[in-house]
């Protein structure tokens, strides 16, 4: 009873300031979530990076498209530009202690891990496709060729 009597007590920011400082609350731990889940002002520079990214790799699956994508939402994290990068930055004015620059700096080094990761992944992918290219090729040239032999 008494939770629900402080619970009307409690309703969060009421002026725009308070509303726009506390927008990325859920994101204090969160640096790894989804694009679509933040807020951007100019999606046309993350589609340029996506397509300049997907006219590198040429993905032809979608699992290697989706690759793609990973590795642009990493890019575009590590883009110093980034609004969420620089509230980041704004808020971690304390050093290399908790909260501080090393913080910055794991997430970056985080960031730049996904990014090989999703790339090896890719090429890992790209390997496996043109294996079973070959053997597919392998075989029909040997059905073929037994085709031929039947055939005389």
């Amino acid at each position: 009873m008494a939770n629900r009597a402080n619970a009307k007590h409690s309703t969060g920011p009421r002026t725009t300031a308070g509303k726009r400082r506390s927008r990325h609350n859920a994101f204090k731990h969160g640096f790894r979530t989804n694009l679509d889940q933040m807020d951007r002002e100019n999606m046309n520079d993350f589609t340029a990076l996506h397509g300049s990214v997907l006219t590198t790799y040429w993905p032809v699956s979608a699992f290697e498209n989706a690759l793609c994508m990973r590795i642009a939402v990493c890019l575009w994290r590590l883009d110093p530009d980034d609004p969420l990068a620089k509230a980041v930055a704004d808020c971690f004015d304390h050093g290399f202690g908790v909260g501080g620059i090393g913080t910055l700096s794991r997430y970056e080094a985080h960031l730049s891990q996904d990014i090989a990761r999703n790339i090896r992944l890719f090429e890992q992918a790209r390997a496996d496709r043109n294996k079973v290219r070959a053997l597919w090729a392998e075989l029909q040239e040997d059905s073929e060729a037994e085709a031929d032999v039947n055939d005389r």
